[in-house]
């Protein structure tokens, strides 16, 4: 009776070893990296084909967790997604390659945490998964070179009823045009690294004044004359 229950458990364990996984992350199942804000970055795990025939790798994207302001995409072999998609299908690998990887692109604007989670299946034994978890943490504030700093803010004087603002540091400002009264005619702001346009055409000629400000302070003011 012993020897016919051995031979029954090794008779089951037959089928179970013959779908064992055939790859691994090379960077392990957690890879974690420090980021630079405001600097294109990525986290990746190449993806070890163990067996010793070609594979089709898949994945999906099951959860991504960062800030509402960051941008990311994925890349994996060998194709970069830059419409949303969370699935993928990727190009085929030999047997023992490396090839296969698995890339998260972000540019974070802001300090915090993002964490991209993946579930991996050679598409022969799609129910063999395994997965995935990509951390990146962009720590502390802009560099002392993205600082808003009155230097980085510009106005041109009007040209075909345009008024032509330009942001360069890495932080948000907001403006104010007011005229020699001190009626405020036009506020708003201008993003990051951005250029905005302010109609003019409705302003009577004369003397007016533009000022830059960053929370509630004034960084600079500059007298426009629209003729």
């Amino acid at each position: 009776m012993k020897t016919l229950f051995t031979l029954l458990f090794a008779a089951t364990l037959v089928p179970f070893t013959g779908v064992s996984q055939n790859f691994d992350f090379v960077s392990g199942n957690l890879v974690e990296k420090t980021i630079t804000i405001e600097e294109f970055e990525n986290g990746e795990s190449k993806i070890l084909n163990s067996s010793d025939e070609a594979v089709v790798f898949e994945w999906e994207m099951i959860t991504f967790d960062q800030p509402a302001t960051w941008d990311f995409s994925i890349c994996d072999y060998t194709v970069c997604y830059t419409e949303g998609e969370t699935t993928g299908t990727m190009t085929t690998v030999d047997g023992g390659s490396e090839s296969a990887f698995l890339r998260v692109n972000v540019l974070a604007d802001i300090a915090g945490v993002g964490t991209y989670e993946f579930v991996v299946w050679d598409q022969a034994m799609p129910d063999d998964t395994d997965t995935l978890t990509i951390v990146l943490t962009a720590e502390g504030s802009a560099s002392i070179n993205e600082a808003l700093t009155a230097d980085k803010l510009t106005v041109t004087a009007p040209i075909n009823d345009q008024m032509f603002i330009s942001n360069k540091s890495g932080e948000m400002a907001t403006y104010t045009v007011m005229n020699i009264s001190g009626q405020v005619l036009a506020n708003g702001f201008v993003g990051p690294h951005e250029n905005i346009t302010i109609q003019t055409g409705t302003y009577n000629t004369g003397l007016y004044f533009f000022s830059f400000q960053n929370r509630g302070q004034i960084l600079k003011t500059e007298k426009i004359v629209i003729r």
